[in-house]
C-alpha cells in the first residue's frame, strides 16, 4: 500500500522549489496547526515533497499516489510555478481526476486578472498562472490568497504575523468546510487552552519546587515570567482577532483591538491591530447596532432621525445628534418598508401582510394587506399628517390626525419578463398633497394628489425594453427623479423625472454593479453601493459629459434601499449591512485626523519637487513652501489647524527649503534667495544672499548655533547659522559658511565636497540628500544610477553602501533610513553598512518622500508614499508595519510632501493642489493611541459583551469589558 493511501492527505501543495520553498515550509506548518486541538498531532496533514516524500527511485509514481489520496491542491502561484514543468505536471493531473473547485490559488508573486467578458483568467495581464495548465479551467472568478507580501520575508517570515494567519485560515476554512470566523475562533480556544495546559504544568512545577529553600523567589518568577507570556499571548490572539474582523465587523474589531492594546501597549502588534481597526473606512462616524438583520431603511427628510426594520420584525430609530435610540415596537415577520416624518413623531412600517403606524412612540393604526397582495412600501409626508403603504395593485393611506383611510387602484403600470407583476418599489409623500408611487422593476409611476388620489402624471414601463428587470433602484425624497440599474456592468445611471420628459439625465456608476442606490434630495448627486464600497457621482444633465463618482471603502449592502442620504447633505449618508448601520462624513479625511485646503497650485508640469515642509519646535506651525519655490505659508497645527498665513512671495525656486530654528523664532527658507523670518514665522520675509544652487537638504548643530546644507552633488558646506541682518559679501555660501576652498572642521566653516561622479538630475527629483541631526554623516543618492554614497563630515571619507539601489533616505538620529527600489524600508547604522531592521512597505512612489522620527518606547516612526497612492506607517524599531493612512490627491502627479511632530504624535502631509484646482491639502493625523482608543470606542457605539467575547477569544471573558475608561 502507498504512503498516501496509509496516511491520507487533506491538502498536496504544489510550488517553485527555486523561490518558494522558505513561503511553503512556513505555511504548511501552519495549516498543520491551525485550529488544532491540544491531544492531536496536527489539524490538517499536508503533503509538501520535501517534508512528506522518502528516498524513492520512482519520484512521480510516488507523487501521483499522493495526489491521488489527497482532497485539495494548494498551487503557490508565482512567475516562476507558471514556468515549472513539475508544476505543470501536477496540475494537469488534477484537472484530469479531480474538480477543479478544490483547488485553491495562493499567489506569491505576480498578478491574477480575471476576464468577465470571456469568462475565464485575464491571460494577457496574469502572470503568476500558467495558460497552457490553467486555460479555461476555472468556470468563474477564483478566489485567491495574497501572499505576494511573505515573499521578501524569507526564512524571517513570524508565525504570529496576522497576514499569515489570515491567509491560512482562508485556505484551512475551505479544506475544512468551516467559515473563516468559526475556525478564527476555534484556532484562538484551542491556543488558549494550550497555554492553560503549559501554565498549570508550571504552577504545578513550582508546588513541587517549594521545599527548596528559594521555592518563594523561584516560584515568584516562574509566575511573572507565566503571567507576562500569558499577557503577551491574549493580547496578539486579541490584535490578530481585531484585525481578522475589520472588514465583516469593523466595531467588533476596533473593540478587540482597545482590548489588545491596553493588556500590552508596547507590543507593535496591539498598536497596529489599533492603527489598522480605527483607519479602516476613514469616512465613518458612527455604528448603530439593530436588534437583528436590518431589511429595511429610511432617514427623516430633515437628516434628525434614522429608523431601520430588521427581518425579525423590529421597528428601531435613532437621534443622529445624539445617537439615542427608540424602540417602536415589534411586526410579525421581516419588515419590508419602513418611513419617518421631519421630527421622528411619525413612523410607518410594513411586513408583508400587515402595515403599522405609530405617532409619538404608539401605534395607532394597523392593516391587512388585501387577499392575495403583499405590502412592499411605505411613506410618511414631513409633516407626519400622512401615511401611505403600497400592496400592488392597491394603495392604502391614512391621515394620522383623522385615523381615517382611503384607498386607490394603481392600475395602468406595465407587466413584463415572463410575466412577472410590476411592484411598487418606493413610495415619497413630499407633502400633505402629493404622492409618488414607483415601480422600481420596470420603471412604471404614478404621481397621485391627495387627499383625493386623483392622478396628476403617469408613466409605464420608462425603464425600456430589456430582457431582464432592473436590479437596484431609488427615488428622491421629493419624488422628482429616480434611477435604477441593470446587471450590466459599466452602464451609465440614467435619472428620469416624474415632472418633465425628454433626455434623461445621468450620471457615473463605481464599480462593476450597484447593489444599493440613493438620490440626494437636491437631486443632484447619486450614491451606490457595491462590495467595493461607496460611491458619489454627480448627475449630468443629457449634453454634459457624466464626471467620474468619488469612491469610499464601504461595508457590502444587502438590500436595494439600504443606502440613504442624510437631509440636504451630498456628503453625509447612512448604510445598512447586517444588523449595523454606518453613519458616514464623507468630506471626513480620517477618524483620527484633519484635513484642510490650502492654496498650493501645481506649477512644473508632470514631475515637481513637491511641497517643502517643516515643523515648528513644540508643533504648533508649520512652514510650506510649493513645489515652484515662489510661495511661503504659515499653517496653524494641533488646536489651530487649518489656520493659513501667507508669509511672502516671490520669483522661481526663491523659496525653497524651510527650517527652523532650534527654539522656534526664527524660520529659515532656503532657495536661490536666503529668507530669514522672525517672530515664530509671522514676520517680514528679509532677502540676505543668493545662489544658484539650492540645498537639498538641512540641519542644525545640536547647540543651534552651525547650519549644515547639502546640494544635488552631495557637497555639504558648513557654517554659522544667518543672523537675519545685512546680506553677506558676494560669493558667501547660503548657510553663511566659507567658499569650496574653506576651512576642514564641521565647527567652524567649511565646504566638505561631495562624492566623485554624481550627476545630478534636473528631470526627476526625489529626496535625494540627508544630513544626520549631530552633524556627523551626509547621504546622498546618486540619481543617474540610484546608488547611494556617505560622507564622514570629520575625516572626510566617503563610501558607496554596497548593494543598494534606493528611492529616498533620511536620519532618524545617528540612524540612515532608505527606502529603496523594492519597497524595503531600511533602519541602518550611521555608515549605512548594517541593517538594523527593515519593513516591507510596499511598491514605492518615487516621486515622494519618506518622514523619519523617534516615537515613544524605542519606536522609530517611519512614514511613506506607496504607488497605490496610500500611504504607510511602520515602526522600524520592531520592523513592524503599523498600517496605511489616506492621501488626498487626484492625480498620481501631484506631489505630498509629511513629516512628524516631536516625538512622533502627529504625522503632517502637504499635498499640492491639481491641473483642475489650484487649491492644495493640509493634513494632520494623530499618533496618540489614547487618542485613537477614544474614536474606537465613541464610533463602535457599544461595548464588547461576554458573548462576543466568548465567541471570539475564549469561555471565561474578563470581568471588565467596557471600552471607555
Amino acid at each position: 500500500m502507498a504512503a498516501g493511501e496509509e496516511r491520507g492527505y487533506d491538502a498536496f501543495i504544489s510550488y517553485s522549489h527555486r523561490l518558494d520553498a522558505a513561503i511553503t515550509a512556513r505555511l504548511q506548518s501552519e495549516l498543520e496547526r491551525f485550529a488544532k486541538p491540544w491531544y492531536r498531532m496536527r489539524a490538517l496533514h499536508v503533503f509538501r515533497d520535501q517534508t512528506s516524500l522518502a528516498a524513492s527511485p520512482h519520484l512521480w509514481t510516488t507523487i501521483e499516489e499522493a495526489l491521488s489520496d489527497s482532497g485539495w491542491l494548494i498551487l503557490m502561484a508565482s512567475p516562476e510555478s507558471a514556468q515549472s514543468s513539475w508544476v505543470s505536471r501536477e496540475i494537469s493531473w488534477w484537472r484530469t481526476h479531480r474538480p477543479m473547485n478544490h483547488l485553491l490559488v495562493a499567489v506569491t508573486q505576480g498578478e491574477v486578472a480575471w476576464d468577465e467578458s470571456a469568462g475565464d483568467v485575464d491571460w494577457g495581464a496574469t502572470t503568476a498562472l500558467s495558460k497552457e495548465a490553467l486555460g479555461h479551467a476555472f468556470t468563474e472568478e477564483p478566489r485567491w490568497v495574497d501572499l505576494r507580501w511573505a515573499r521578501d520575508q524569507g526564512g524571517s517570515l513570524r508565525s504570529g504575523d496576522p497576514r499569515l494567519q489570515d491567509a491560512v485560515a482562508d485556505l484551512a476554512a475551505a479544506i475544512r468546510h468551516v467559515p473563516k470566523d468559526t475556525l478564527i475562533g476555534e484556532h484562538i480556544q484551542h491556543r488558549r487552552r494550550t497555554l492553560q495546559a503549559a501554565i498549570a504544568v508550571a504552577a504545578a512545577l513550582v508546588v513541587l519546587l517549594a521545599f527548596a529553600v528559594t521555592a518563594a523567589f523561584i516560584a515568584k518568577g516562574q509566575r511573572d515570567r507565566a503571567d507576562q507570556e500569558n499577557i503577551v499571548a491574549t493580547a496578539g490572539l486579541l490584535a490578530s482577532t481585531a484585525v481578522s474582523l475589520t472588514r465583516s465587523h469593523p466595531d467588533l474589531a476596533q473593540l478587540f483591538a482597545v482590548q489588545a492594546y491596553r493588556l500590552d501597549p508596547g507590543n507593535s502588534q496591539t498598536r497596529a491591530a489599533l492603527f489598522a481597526t480605527v483607519q479602516a473606512d476613514p469616512q465613518v462616524r458612527r455604528f448603530l447596532q439593530a436588534p437583528g438583520p436590518v431589511s429595511a431603511l429610511a432617514v427623516a427628510p430633515g437628516g434628525r432621525v434614522v429608523v431601520a426594520g430588521t427581518r425579525n420584525g423590529w421597528v428601531r430609530g435613532w437621534n443622529l445628534s445624539t445617537f439615542t435610540p427608540v424602540s417602536y415596537g415589534r411586526m410579525t415577520g421581516p419588515v419590508t418598508g419602513v418611513a419617518v416624518s421631519t421630527d421622528g413623531s411619525t413612523v410607518a412600517a410594513t411586513t408583508g401582510p400587515a402595515a403599522r403606524t405609530w405617532v409619538h412612540g404608539r401605534a395607532v393604526a394597523s392593516r391587512a394587506a388585501p387577499p392575495g397582495t403583499r405590502f412592499t412600501a411605505a411613506g410618511v409626508s414631513p409633516s407626519g399628517n400622512v401615511a401611505a403603504f403600497a400592496a400592488f395593485p392597491e394603495l392604502d393611506v391614512l391621515s394620522t390626525t383623522a385615523r381615517s383611510w382611503r384607498q386607490a387602484e394603481l392600475d395602468g403600470f406595465g407587466t413584463w419578463h415572463r410575466g412577472r407583476p410590476p411592484q411598487v418599489t418606493n413610495l415619497a409623500v413630499p407633502s400633505d398633497t402629493e404622492l409618488v408611487a414607483l415601480d422600481g422593476r420596470y420603471g412604471s409611476w404614478r404621481r397621485l394628489v391627495l387627499p383625493s388620489l386623483t392622478a396628476a402624471g403617469a408613466a409605464r414601463n420608462t425603464f425600456g425594453l430589456s430582457r431582464y428587470p432592473a436590479y437596484t433602484y431609488a427615488l428622491s425624497p421629493a419624488g422628482t427623479l429616480f434611477t435604477h440599474s441593470y446587471v450590466a456592468a459599466g452602464a451609465s445611471l440614467r435619472v428620469l423625472s416624474t415632472r418633465r420628459s425628454g433626455p434623461a439625465a445621468h450620471a457615473r456608476p463605481g464599480g462593476r454593479l450597484a447593489l444599493a442606490l440613493a438620490i440626494s434630495q437636491d437631486g443632484r448627486w447619486i450614491a451606490s453601493e457595491d462590495a467595493s464600497g461607496i460611491h458619489v457621482s454627480h448627475v449630468s444633465e443629457p449634453s454634459q459629459p457624466a464626471t467620474p463618482p468619488r469612491s469610499y471603502p464601504g461595508a457590502e449592502p444587502i438590500f436595494s434601499t439600504s443606502l440613504a442620504f442624510v437631509g440636504d447633505s451630498s456628503t453625509r449618508l447612512i448604510s445598512a449591512s447586517g444588523n449595523q448601520l454606518t453613519l458616514w462624513d464623507l468630506r471626513q479625511y480620517s477618524r483620527i485626523g484633519q484635513a484642510a485646503r490650502i492654496p498650493m497650485s501645481w506649477k512644473c508640469g508632470r514631475v515637481c519637487p513637491g511641497p517643502r515642509l517643516a515643523i515648528q519646535p513644540g508643533g504648533q506651525a508649520a512652514a510650506l513652501t510649493d513645489s515652484n519655490g515662489n510661495l511661503l505659508l504659515r499653517a496653524g497645527l494641533g488646536p489651530a489647524f487649518g489656520t493659513i498665513a501667507r508669509i511672502a512671495t516671490g520669483g522661481t525656486e526663491e523659496l525653497g527649503l524651510p527650517l527652523w530654528s532650534r527654539t522656534g523664532n526664527r524660520l529659515y527658507v532656503f532657495g536661490t534667495g536666503l529668507s530669514v523670518v522672525a517672530a515664530g514665522g509671522k514676520g517680514r520675509a528679509v532677502m540676505v544672499s543668493k545662489d544658484s544652487d539650492p540645498p537639498q537638504a538641512l540641519a542644525l548643530s545640536a547647540d543651534g548655533r552651525h547650519l549644515f546644507a547639502v546640494d544635488a552633488t552631495g557637497t555639504v558646506r558648513i557654517g554659522p547659522v544667518p543672523s537675519g541682518g545685512a546680506a553677506p559679501p558676494r560669493g558667501a555660501s547660503p548657510s553663511g559658511g566659507a567658499s569650496p576652498s574653506g576651512g576642514a572642521s564641521p565647527s567652524g566653516g567649511a565646504v566638505v565636497p561631495g562624492p566623485p561622479g554624481i550627476r545630478p538630475n534636473a528631470a526627476l527629483y526625489q529626496r535625494q540628500a540627508a544630513v544626520s541631526p549631530s552633524g556627523a554623516r551626509a547621504a546622498v543618492i546618486d540619481q543617474s544610477n540610484q546608488e547611494v554614497y556617505v560622507t564622514n563630515l570629520t575625516t572626510r571619507r566617503i563610501w558607496r553602501v554596497p548593494g543598494v539601489k534606493a528611492f529616498e533616505l533620511a536620519y532618524s538620529g545617528s540612524r540612515l533610513v532608505l527606502q529603496r527600489e523594492n519597497g524595503n524600508i531600511d533602519l541602518r547604522n550611521a555608515d549605512g553598512t548594517r541593517v538594523i531592521s527593515s519593513v516591507q512597505a510596499g511598491t514605492p512612489w518615487n516621486y515622494g518622500n519618506i518622514a523619519v522620527s523617534p516615537g515613544p518606547a524605542g519606536q522609530v516612526l517611519v512614514a511613506g508614499e506607496r504607488a497605490d497612492g496610500r500611504g504607510i506607517l511602520a515602526d522600524l524599531g520592531s520592523g513592524y508595519l503599523l498600517g496605511v493612512f489616506p492621501i488626498v490627491k487626484v492625480s498620481p502627479y501631484q506631489q505630498t510632501t509629511m513629516a512628524f511632530t516631536a516625538g512622533g504624535r502627529s504625522l503632517i502631509t502637504v499635498t499640492e493642489g491639481n491641473r483642475r484646482s489650484s487649491v492644495g491639502v493640509l493634513t494632520q493625523l494623530s499618533l496618540v493611541p489614547a487618542q485613537w482608543i477614544r474614536v474606537a470606542c465613541t464610533t463602535s457605539g457599544h461595548s464588547l459583551t461576554p458573548g462576543d467575547w466568548r465567541r471570539y477569544i475564549s469561555a471565561t471573558p474578563p470581568p471588565r469589558l467596557g471600552c471607555a475608561r
